[in-house]
């Protein structure tokens, strides 16, 4: 691991060079190049670039960004070290910025000027990625109740088409009521009600999200990429490329571990691409509603089983919830083990981006699972 990523992962250190207490989480690394975060500040939620000499051209570029849009950006040197620092607020990221362009994007302008003024509760931001926020009612004429808003940086121009499709064929599921900027900025319905099902015990709401789900994976058509055991194989190998940069211990173990893992496509149909029960909002009524379809395609019906099982494991050592989403969905779980290892060793990366100090016992763990699963 580099000097810039071990800078960001010591809190101590971090708050002492920043000279407040500070946090950092969401890393984006590129060892020997830059790395990106988000940074908790005394609470003010911040974005952070640390670059080598190579590339402080970007890092100039960054600040003058953040800068014409009337940020304060901070700036230092890494003692010790030819690394260089700076950290603005959230809402002047420069990817972000550049990805709403208020300029000349009416959209663009109102969520852009509504974060920096305080007025857009931050509900998730990935820096130089993604911010997700709650737009009350009331802020524009846009809205008589509240909605949710997405600042995404890459395009996306089937935000509408594939929510909608489903919604056509009768899942229930989160469609946007505006999408501006190819897919950049969409406005959603705001879902009221206990929230997502990460933190339920309920079992027939469990149940069902699988029903649910079971209905997505009957739709057939529209766009999306195709999630086969190719594509997967790179994926879990991405994973690997990642971990050996920062620790090629784990690499090793989790490289060893990966080859077991033997996938067969036996159905072809749409899915979620990326299911989890923080997927999965509750309204009032006690109706489960799928979100986030940005990894929708086809593939194998398992991959998104598979995904909600994996997940329970990684955060509550057991499968016991998803025992209840399986009845709802109507799939027996012998046939996901391949699966689960699969969807497991795609997860390596999440303690590091996290920004845990644990993170390498945190990996291992989930290196564990994985061998568990396949064994």
């Amino acid at each position: 691991m580099d000097q810039a990523a071990a800078w960001l992962l010591d809190r101590q250190r971090l708050a002492a060079d920043l000279g407040a207490p500070a946090q950092a989480t969401r890393l984006r690394h590129k060892p020997g190049l830059s790395t990106v975060a988000a940074l908790e500040l005394s609470g003010e939620l911040r974005w952070i670039r640390v670059s080598t000499p190579g590339h402080a051209d970007k890092l100039q570029r960054s600040i003058r960004t953040a800068e014409a849009h009337g940020a304060t950006v901070v700036t230092g040197a890494i003692c010790g070290t030819d690394l260089h620092w700076a950290h603005g607020p959230a809402a002047s990221d420069p990817i972000l910025l550049r990805a709403a362009r208020p300029g000349s994007s009416a959209a663009g302008r109102q969520v852009i000027e509504r974060w920096a003024g305080g007025g857009l509760p931050v509900l998730r931001y990935n820096p130089s990625r993604r911010m997700v926020a709650r737009w009350a009612v009331g802020s524009t004429t846009r809205n008589d109740s509240d909605l949710l808003v997405r600042l995404n940086a890459a395009a996306d121009p089937e935000a509408l088409r594939v929510p909608a499709h489903l919604a056509a064929h009768g899942v229930r599921i989160l469609v946007p009521t505006e999408v501006h900027r190819n897919g950049r900025i969409s406005f959603w319905p705001w879902i009221d009600g206990p929230g997502d099902l990460a933190g339920c015990d309920d079992r027939q709401l469990l149940q069902q999200a699988g029903a649910e789900l079971a209905r997505l994976h009957r739709v057939a058509g529209g766009p999306g990429p195709h999630h086969g055991p190719d594509q997967l194989a790179e994926q879990r190998a991405r994973q690997l490329r990642s971990l050996r940069l920062v620790d090629t211990e784990l690499a090793e173990q989790a490289a060893e571990v990966e080859t077991a893992v033997r996938l067969v496509e036996r159905r072809h149909v749409r899915v979620h691409g990326d299911f989890s029960a923080d997927q999965v909002l509750v309204d009032a009524g006690s109706r489960c509603v799928v979100a986030d379809l940005d990894r929708s395609g086809f593939g194998d019906p398992r991959l998104d089983l598979a995904g909600f099982v994996a997940v329970e494991l990684i955060d509550h050592g057991s499968s016991r919830r998803a025992e209840a989403l399986l009845e709802g969905y109507g799939a027996a779980a012998d046939d996901l083990r391949p699966w689960i290892g699969h969807a497991l060793l795609t997860r390596l990366d999440q303690p590091f981006r996290a920004g845990d100090p644990e993170w390498r016992a945190r990996t291992r763990k989930v290196i564990e699972l994985a061998a568990g699963v396949l064994a």
